[in-house]
């Protein structure tokens, strides 16, 4: 094997070393089977993950990123294939003939396959916006919605938090239905239209507090024996922005772009090796020995036929 480095990068390879490459190739394509189911497994996973919060992600539409994740899969799947079976006789002429549009396929598979990692990365903010207008909307339909309300409850219990940024978000809304609560002790609380209380639902509290959970008058000291809700609090503090914000964002996309990116570049592996191999193949016919030695190249190039190297005149 010779290299030449230039405008072009130019790869001078024999027999022996077109059967390497093609094995390293089959080996580098098998995984490229799997890592496209990979791509369909991770489209799914995000349309259910995301699908289970849909009530409180306001105006927000991954659909398209599942849609191009498996479509990309599936395509990947495909072309991998092909390729396995194009490597395993890959001197057979009819099949070299086509490793060019397959190599193609490949390097286009790679470039959508960054595409879709990038927009993972995008959606980190979009996500975040949408659940902080989603989460507030879901606590002013809390009592008028058994849905939203079943929704709120879930997060705040099983992540731990309350409200969008903290318990006070539930101080200036009006949460408790009016069917099943006192309407007289409503309107106390509230002053020129303005309703203030700091009530909370029983699902933001805390498990692991060791008193009774204090969620109503949650404030108001003197409401409770030897409480102080600056030191013993008994609901969760932090919101539920932030706790889903990182699950979705620093946590489920921003892995899964990286793992995309990653089989971007696996992929653009693949499809260089090919081309390198491919154009060795062809270099190799055009100069009259398909079994002898042939100029491979890596960049995009017309085919040039091997020429042995000159002696060095004495």
């Amino acid at each position: 094997m010779r290299v030449n480095k230039g405008k072009q990068i130019r790869v001078t390879l024999g027999q022996p070393g077109r059967n390497h490459l093609a094995s390293f190739c089959t080996i580098l394509s098998f995984f490229g089977v799997l890592t496209s189911l990979t791509l369909i497994a991770v489209g799914a996973a995000i349309h259910l993950l995301i699908g289970t919060y849909a009530m409180l992600l306001d105006k927000y539409n991954g659909s398209y990123l599942t849609f191009i994740l498996v479509g990309i899969g599936l395509a990947g799947v495909a072309v991998h294939c092909l390729l396995i079976f194009l490597l395993v006789d890959f001197t057979n002429e009819e099949r070299a003939e086509h490793f060019g549009k397959v190599c193609l396929a490949v390097l286009t598979c790679a470039l959508l396959t960054l595409i879709a990692g990038i927009i993972c990365f995008t959606h980190i903010a979009q996500v975040k916006a949408s659940f902080k207008s989603g989460i507030f909307n879901g606590i002013k339909n809390y009592k008028n919605s058994t849905a939203m309300k079943t929704a709120i409850d879930e997060v705040q219990i099983q992540y731990q938090c309350c409200g969008v940024k903290g318990y006070e978000d539930w101080f200036s809304i009006q949460w408790s239905n009016e069917s099943v609560a006192d309407k007289a002790k409503i309107e106390k609380k509230r002053v020129k239209s303005i309703y203030h209380s700091d009530d909370v639902p029983f699902s933001c509290c805390k498990a692991a507090s060791m008193r009774p959970c204090i969620h109503e008058a949650l404030q108001t000291n003197g409401h409770h024996y030897n409480y102080d809700f600056r030191k013993n609090v008994t609901v969760h503090t932090t919101g539920c922005l932030a706790k889903l914000a990182t699950f979705f964002g620093p946590g489920l996309l921003f892995i899964m772009g990286i793992l995309i990116c990653s089989i971007s570049l696996l992929d653009t592996a693949i499809g260089l090796s090919t081309r390198l191999l491919y154009t060795s193949l062809q270099s190799a016919l055009e100069a009259g020995d398909q079994f002898g030695p042939g100029v491979g190249l890596l960049l995009p190039g017309d085919i040039e036929p091997y020429e042995p190297p000159t002696a060095p005149p004495r």
